[in-house]
């Protein structure tokens, strides 16, 4: 059971699917539809709700989503599920055409790699991350590498100084059926 306050149910979506470690994942195109059903965690990035699981620099969230920042970020939870689960990530990416064409987003939990997905949109699209059965042992830490992220500073593209990587929205946490 995860401690978090304010689950809610999800709704059917468009997917794409990344289960073995290092596996890539291109933009969300023609997917198979994964059934609804409730998750075992919701946590939506545009609020405030997110920040007692977040570790590692992260904006502060906007109506639209949270930017990670930088080239490592992680989460914290309390989750014991034995069942196999998906990561179910609503985001999008830092791209800028000519400079950054791509996100690579390796995710690993308790230090064991799940998979890599290369965003190659900055448009939202939902993103599923198999986890095998019994990754979720209690205190759980969820990390995201982004060696892609870069400043439009840097970039010649703006004033802000933040290594950008990705916008997230919300990250859900679902039984596998």
């Amino acid at each position: 059971m995860l401690l978090l306050a304010g689950v809610v149910g999800c709704s059917k979506h468009e997917s794409t699917t990344a289960g073995s470690p290092q596996q890539t994942v291109s933009v969300l195109g023609s997917g198979p539809v994964v059934p609804s059903q409730p998750p075992v965690a919701h946590i939506d990035f545009r609020s405030r709700e997110a920040e007692p699981f977040i570790k590692g620099f992260w904006s502060d969230p906007n109506p639209e989503n949270r930017w990670s920042v930088g080239h490592h970020t992680e989460m914290m939870f309390t989750l014991n599920e034995s069942a196999a689960t998906q990561i179910v990530i609503t985001t999008g990416a830092y791209i800028a055409p000519e400079k950054i064409e791509r996100q690579r987003v390796q995710i690993s939990l308790n230090g064991k790699p799940l998979s890599t997905l290369e965003i190659k949109t900055s448009e939202t699209k939902v993103y599923n991350v198999t986890v095998p059965p019994n990754s979720w042992t209690g205190h759980s830490t969820l990390v995201f590498e982004l060696p892609d992220a870069d400043s439009p500073t840097h970039l010649g593209l703006g004033d802000d100084v933040r290594n950008l990587g990705l916008a997230i929205q919300t990250i859900k946490i679902e039984k596998r059926s």
